[in-house]
Order: structure tokens, then C-alpha cells, then sequence
């Protein structure tokens, strides 16, 4: 990223970072409050952007590939989590695989938690 010129601090949206649950890799991605609500706007409307919202914070082609395929078999989940989340007024946070394979639904997880500043 180039910051020549930037005010800082340099806050960049959405916050990811890498981990691993159990033997599976994965991405953390913590959405914004205006992320999330831009989330649940194209949930309720059924737009065909949401697996892009979701999935296209994830840094590799094969990680946007799984979080997609895993985003189908999950997504009533997501929009509740999302729906509670904004109820709450709290940010959505996901655990997105990031590979295939077996281990790939069970290592996906959503939840709300406080909005960073």
C-alpha cells in the first residue's frame, strides 16, 4: 500500500488476519460498521454481490474460490448473524477457510463483536 501523503493513523478496512483452526488455515476478515451494513443491504435485496462482500477481502484466488462455495452452503447463517449483528449495533467478523477440502465447512464460523474505532 502506498501511504505517501497519508494522515496518520491509516486505518484500512476491513481488518484480516491469517490463523489456523485445528490442521485448516484460515482468514479472519472483521468488517466495519458501514461494511456490514453494506452486507445486509445486498442480503435483503439478494444481490448477487454478496459473495464478493464477503469473500473478496480474502488475499488468494483459492481462499475467494472456498469462502464462495462455503458462503452457498451457509449463507442463512450469515444474513442472521449479520441481521443480529446490526440489531446490536456491533460489526460482523467471519472465519473463512482458507483452502478446500474436507476441512472447510467445519472451519468456517460468523459472529458480531464490537466495532474497532
Amino acid at each position: 500500500m502506498n501511504t505517501k501523503g497519508a494522515a496518520y493513523p491509516i486505518i484500512v478496512d476491513p481488518w484480516i488476519a491469517t490463523g489456523w483452526w485445528y490442521y485448516s488455515p484460515v482468514y479472519y476478515v472483521e468488517m466495519s460498521w458501514s461494511e456490514t451494513w453494506r452486507l445486509k443491504n445486498a442480503m435483503d435485496t439478494n444481490s448477487s454481490q454478496i459473495p464478493g462482500l464477503l469473500c473478496g477481502f480474502v488475499p488468494t484466488a483459492t481462499a475467494k474460490i472456498t469462502c464462495g462455495a462455503v458462503y452457498l452452503l451457509v449463507k442463512d447463517d450469515v444474513k442472521n448473524t449479520v441481521n443480529t449483528a446490526i440489531r446490536l449495533k456491533k460489526c460482523y467478523k467471519a472465519r473463512i477457510p482458507a483452502s478446500g477440502g474436507a476441512a472447510s465447512l467445519p472451519a468456517y464460523d460468523s459472529y458480531y463483536k464490537t466495532c474497532r474505532s
